[in-house]
């Protein structure tokens, strides 16, 4: 299947679009298309639609616009430990390239570097890879003010000693490291933080480990990482908000959850009652409902029109599809921060049940109980990132979309291709 691309779902001259936000060529910073994005963290005002249909999105209105983004660690400054953003509690930090020694001093006290970004919702991992360079044992912490840690042994193959975390893990890397992760798993604001201290306490939280150093032993460190998700990833070096690598990170369209979207002219898809929908996305939040892509200004209202949105009761992934009448189907996926791709089949005219049914990651598909009534589609924009520009704003990030006017016989190509954009395996 090598060489597949959603390019293939249009070569019957199908109506739809393709969104491919890892393709620098097709965005532009302005609606107009005349400043081309250059650069991840720049806005996207203008995507161009790469099914050949010319059905290219923008945003007129600087401000809604999202940004095109590869970041994935929530740190800064994750090569220099004696910047400021790296508070220092009773230690001394010297570099070596990207790596930090970090010395406890001699008082009695805690001894600790953190880095505090503010706060996140929801579930995030912190990482960091150390070595042993006199105290063989350190411990991680989320927030100075909560109770999420993990102390570790750095000794042999290296063991958790305690936690508090959801998960806490511990491996030894062929040069001598130990890459160490803990996750965090809450429906509240958690620190976007990592505190590393030395040596770590054996029994309940490491913040109360109160000793005096020897001026000389500590620990080596290097690549933090706080990211989204229930497990440490590929480390990425973040200096600033604009500066980071995104060699082999996937590329996404960032919306902000507030006014963020983009839109197409009006889409004639009237020859046809059939869709097929796949879409490669992570929602960041399950605090209100937020339209990912919607056709027309109401799908669940609105003849002839369909939609995918995130649902906040049940943290859910809805597809809408109304005819002459409704026809919705919900499937969870769990609670936000989550990374999926979707897949949709809608048929208008086909049996009960088998109008509208949606699957995540290549799963299970999802039904809908009620039919959708009969007749075509209809002649309406498509809304990315918020319902018909006005409410239902999504929070979360967009990597790929591929709308077709037809139904698919095999959607696995699709799936396993949004996939790799997307940066999980199904």
């Amino acid at each position: 299947m090598g060489g597949w691309t959603p390019a293939q779902l249009f070569l019957a001259s199908e109506q739809g679009a393709w969104y491919d936000p890892s393709d620098f060529s097709t965005m532009f910073q302005d609606s107009a298309g005349s400043t081309p994005v250059t650069a991840v963290e720049q806005p996207v005002g203008k995507i161009l639609d790469k099914s050949g249909r010319g059905n290219h999105a923008s945003q007129s209105t600087a401000a809604s616009r999202p940004v095109l983004s590869a970041r994935k660690n929530l740190l800064q400054k994750t090569e220099d430990f004696s910047s400021a953003d790296w508070i220092k509690t009773e230690v001394s930090v010297s570099m070596a390239g990207a790596v930090a020694t970090i010395t406890p001093s001699i008082t009695a006290d805690t001894h600790r570097v953190t880095n505090n970004e503010g706060t996140v919702n929801g579930t995030q991992t912190i990482s960091v890879e150390v070595k042993p360079a006199g105290y063989t044992k350190v411990a991680l912490k989320e927030s100075m003010t909560t109770g999420h840690h993990a102390s570790f042994d750095l000794t042999g193959a290296g063991s958790v000693l305690n936690m508090s975390a959801a998960n806490a893990t511990i491996a030894l890397l062929p040069d001598g490291y130990y890459r160490l992760s803990m996750t965090v798993i809450t429906t509240g604001p958690v620190g976007r933080q990592l505190s590393i201290l030395a040596p770590a306490y054996t029994s309940g939280d490491p913040n109360l480990s109160i000793f005096a150093g020897d001026g000389t032993s500590g620990v080596l460190v290097r690549y933090p990482q706080c990211e989204f998700g229930v497990s440490a990833t590929r480390y990425q070096r973040v200096n600033t908000a604009t500066d980071y690598d995104t060699v082999g990170f996937p590329l996404y369209l960032k919306f902000d959850g507030v006014d963020d979207f983009l839109s197409t002219s009006s889409i004639d898809f009237t020859s046809t009652d059939k869709m097929t929908v796949v879409a490669g996305v992570q929602k960041l939040s399950d605090a209100a409902d937020g339209a990912i892509a919607e056709y027309g200004p109401t799908s669940s209202a609105t003849a002839g029109t369909f939609g995918l949105l995130c649902i906040s009761a049940g943290t859910s992934i809805q597809s809408n599809l109304f005819g002459t009448t409704g026809a919705i189907v919900s499937i969870a996926n769990g609670a936000s921060p989550v990374t999926f791709v979707s897949a949709q089949a809608i048929d208008i005219g086909a049996a009960t049940g088998s109008e509208n049914a949606i699957r995540l990651n290549g799963g299970a598909w999802a039904q809908a109980a009620s039919a959708a009534g009969t007749g075509n589609f209809t002649t309406q924009p498509l809304y990315i990132g918020r319902r018909a520009g006005s409410s239902l704003p999504f929070n979360g990030n967009l990597y790929q979309l591929v709308i077709r006017g037809a139904l698919t016989a095999d959607l696995t190509p699709g799936e396993t291709f949004t996939s790799g954009k997307t940066g999980i395996t199904l």
